[in-house]
């Protein structure tokens, strides 16, 4: 951080080369923290408020696009997303059904590679549900 420092109060040097009584007056003010403190809470307090006030007119854009974007994909891919998501269910149906008659009424799966079967298998259908 000190060198951070260091450089920063350098290239102010730099600029401010010929208003060297204004520099002078600066670097006072810039080696008092108390004062950096102050300017930063200042300063992240507008970039804040700017940044947020950027975004909130983008931000219902955005959803329009997204809403758009999601309409015309599922009018365009109807006919699949319907199978991917009647798979899907026929997918977590039969993992259920596999589980019930393999484990019964265990909660505890002590077959390791049960285990991982069923863990995979859910993974799966999870994963699945996302891309839905």
């Amino acid at each position: 951080m000190k060198i951070l420092h260091e450089e920063f109060l350098k290239s102010l040097r730099d600029e401010l080369g010929e208003r060297q009584d204004k520099a002078d007056e600066i670097l006072d003010k810039l080696n008092d923290e108390n004062f950096l403190l102050d300017l930063t809470k200042d300063l992240s307090a507008d970039v804040k408020r700017s940044l947020l006030k950027y975004v909130e007119q983008g931000l219902e854009e955005n959803k329009e696009q997204t809403k758009q974007f999601v309409e015309k994909n599922y009018n365009r891919w109807r006919s699949g997303f319907d199978l991917l998501e009647k798979l899907i269910l026929i997918c977590i149906d039969s993992g259920n059904t596999f589980k019930d008659d393999y484990f019964g009424d265990k909660e505890e799966i002590h077959s390791f590679y049960a285990h991982i079967v069923v863990r995979l298998h859910a993974r799966s259908c999870r994963i699945a549900n996302e891309i839905m």
